[in-house]
């Protein structure tokens, strides 16, 4: 793998917009699992960083049948809400934090990618966070993943906090977005920027090219050079006086390599684009999947279209 940084911005280049992202309302998905425990905890962050109302979520396990194969009473379905209702009441009183910001509570019966995507609709959410437990090979694909679903499915962003996560206590102080400068990178650009200038923070963006040993050398100086003119081109003219910015062009396979460079710069948050042929992959050994199992630190997925109006 190859390493080139260019830690200086040129005036001459042209530069993103001054643009900001803020988030009003967030979903956070829970099943009380560890990785969603994880993902409220970032959650707590970014209602803080930006003065976001918070919507907790929990879909009830609907069994239409006991174990002498009758229907299940009425009363005992409303019982095992009230349960988990209970449960998620519990879950706020425990975090002094998590209760000063007086989150909305929903527990329903229903599919949980449904009742994620219908509550974010009625709430017009503007970040949807959920924890994965990152399954892989076979055990994915006969479970499937709700969070990764949701990046898959959801026009608006998705954050996921995957099995190796753990959330820093200053979870933006260092975001890197990987771009690969054809079909993903505006967006998620202006929200990693957004993240960055809000906390004060590291903002890496990072290119990376599938190895190739024929295009090593002297010859690559011009392709390169044009690469960290693209990447510049991303970074909002304002950003450099709110935190630190740097650019990177690295070689190798793409997910390995923007996790390697995540532990390398101790990232806190990566941010990618989700139109690339590369991130929509649905098989388990896809750029996403990998990212979501192996990374050290969450994962902002941006659809590089804008959402609908809601």
């Amino acid at each position: 793998m190859t390493t080139e940084i260019a830690a200086n911005m040129s005036d001459s280049v042209s530069r993103l917009p001054i643009t900001d992202v803020t988030f009003a309302r967030i979903l956070v998905a829970t099943d009380f699992s560890e990785q969603a425990n994880q993902a409220l905890k970032f959650a707590i962050s970014t209602s803080h960083l930006f003065g976001s109302k918070l919507t907790l979520v929990h879909a009830s396990s609907l069994v239409l049948r006991g174990t002498d194969n009758e229907p299940i009473s009425a009363e005992i379905l409303e019982a095992n809400l009230d349960a988990d209702r209970k449960e998620m009441e519990q879950l706020v009183l425990n975090d002094p934090e998590l209760g000063r910001l007086r989150p909305h509570i929903v527990v329903a019966y229903g599919d949980p990618k449904d009742l994620i995507k219908n509550i974010a609709l009625d709430d017009k959410a503007d970040l949807i966070i959920a924890g994965s437990h990152g399954a892989s090979g076979l055990e994915r694909l006969a479970l499937g993943s709700v969070a990764e679903s949701l990046l898959h499915q959801e026009s608006r962003p998705v954050l996921i906090v995957g099995p190796k996560c753990k959330v820093a206590p200053d979870p933006f102080r260092s975001i890197l977005c990987a771009t690969d400068l054809r079909t993903t990178g505006l967006r998620g650009a202006r929200y990693a920027a957004s993240f960055a200038k809000h906390a004060h923070g590291k903002l890496t963006l990072l290119h990376v090219e599938e190895s190739r040993p024929e295009s090593d050398g002297e010859g690559n100086k011009p392709a390169h050079e044009q690469i960290f003119q693209d990447l510049r081109q991303l970074v909002p003219a304002d950003v450099e006086n709110h935190c630190t910015v740097q650019l990177r062009l690295e070689q190798g396979k793409v997910a390995e390599t923007i996790t390697n460079v995540a532990h390398s710069e101790c990232t806190s948050l990566i941010v990618v684009g989700l139109q690339d042929r590369l991130f929509a992959d649905h098989l388990p050994w896809s750029t996403l999947s990998y990212l979501v199992r192996e990374s050290p630190c969450p994962i902002l997925g941006v659809r590089n279209s804008l959402a609908p109006e809601l």
